[in-house]
């Protein structure tokens, strides 16, 4: 019981070899003596201003949703104000050619406002409109 053996020491229990070189190295090092070892190499310069580069492009994406907002909101009060006039046509009753072309771009328009399109919104406007004239 004194004496240590190579199977004592050994990390396989099964075999009594060892563990295949592939199945080595879980950053733990060696067995037995207390080491740990590292698992990554810091980074380098060049990952450092790469990762620099995509934190401020992610920075200018961010800001150009934020200025192209109002003009969002200009779109999705438009397209609410053209559906309403499309509406008001409707209900004038115009010649069953026009009144069709109407309903129709009506329709388009609603769905598009619920989706959130509102330029395609206001294609949809456009299309009543020459319908109109």
């Amino acid at each position: 019981m004194g004496t240590v053996t190579k199977l004592d020491t050994n990390p396989c229990p099964l075999c009594g070899g060892g563990w295949p070189s592939r199945q080595r190295g879980s950053g733990e090092g060696s067995a037995g003596s207390g080491e740990v070892a590292t698992l990554s190499r810091p980074a380098s310069r060049a990952i450092l201003s790469r990762r620099r580069e995509r934190i401020f492009a992610g920075a200018l994406v961010s800001a150009a949703l934020f200025v192209a907002d109002p003009a969002l909101a200009d779109d999705k009060s438009e397209c609410a104000a053209d559906i309403a006039m499309i509406q008001s046509e409707i209900a004038k009753a115009p010649a069953e050619p026009v009144l069709a072309k109407l309903r129709k771009a009506l329709k388009v328009a609603e769905r598009e406002q619920k989706e959130g399109e509102f330029d395609e919104c206001l294609d949809a406007v456009g299309d009543a409109r020459r319908a109109l004239k």
